[in-house]
C-alpha cells in the first residue's frame, strides 16, 4: 500500500513538473504581430490577377542580418501564391497585364529596450536588495513584409507585415506568417 502511494505521489510530481515546464516554454515563445496599411482610395474589388514584380520578387534590405537561401525564397513565393489562390486571385505573367504586382521583404534586426522609472516607482527586488537602475533587454526581431502595387498606376496600394521577436534557435514560420499577412488582404471596405 505504501509503495502504491509513493508511486502515485511520484506520478503527481512528474505531471506537475511537466506542466510547469510547458508553461515556462510557452512563455518564451513570442507571438507574431501582424500589421497592414493601404491606400483607402483604391477599390480592391477590381483586382483579379497578379504577377510577381520581378523574376526575383525579394527586395533585400541592405542592413538585414538575414541570409536566405533560394529554397527559403521559393517557400515564401509558394506560400504567397497558395494564399492568394485560396482567395480567388489568379497568377499571370508580368507581360499579361496583371491587376497588381507583389514583392516581399525579409529582415532581422537586433532590438534593445531600456526601461527607467522615476525614483518613487522603482524597486524591483532582487533578493533582499531593491534594483533602482534602468533595465535593458536585447532580442532579435524577424520581419516578413508583403507589398502590393497597382500595375496601372505603378504605385503601392497595400502593405502587410508580420514581426516576431525570436530567440537564437527559432525562426519565423513561413507558412504561418504568410497566412497571417494575407488574411488582411484585401482590406475590409
Amino acid at each position: 500500500m505504501v509503495t502504491l502511494i509513493n508511486r502515485l505521489a511520484q506520478a503527481v510530481l512528474w505531471v506537475g513538473a511537466a506542466a510547469v515546464g510547458a508553461t515556462l516554454l510557452m512563455s518564451c515563445i513570442a507571438p507574431m504581430e501582424v500589421v497592414s496599411d493601404h491606400d483607402s482610395s483604391v477599390d480592391f474589388a477590381q483586382y483579379r490577377s497578379y504577377a510577381w514584380i520581378a523574376d526575383m520578387p525579394l527586395i533585400a534590405a541592405e542592413d538585414s542580418a538575414v541570409s536566405l537561401t533560394q529554397f527559403d525564397v521559393q517557400r515564401i513565393e509558394t506560400a504567397i501564391e497558395s494564399e492568394l489562390a485560396a482567395k480567388g486571385y489568379r497568377r499571370v505573367e508580368l507581360d499579361e497585364a496583371p491587376c497588381f504586382v507583389i514583392s516581399f521583404t525579409v529582415g532581422a534586426r537586433d532590438k534593445i529596450t531600456i526601461e527607467s522609472f522615476p525614483d518613487r516607482y522603482r524597486g524591483v527586488w532582487y533578493g533582499r536588495w531593491p534594483h533602482y537602475g534602468p533595465q535593458a533587454d536585447s532580442y532579435e526581431i524577424d520581419d516578413l513584409g508583403i507589398d502590393v502595387f497597382d500595375e496601372t498606376k505603378k504605385e503601392p496600394v497595400w502593405h502587410g507585415a508580420v514581426t516576431k521577436g525570436t530567440s537564437a534557435d527559432s525562426q519565423l514560420p513561413i507558412d504561418e506568417a504568410v497566412r497571417a499577412i494575407i488574411a488582411q488582404f484585401p482590406p475590409a471596405a
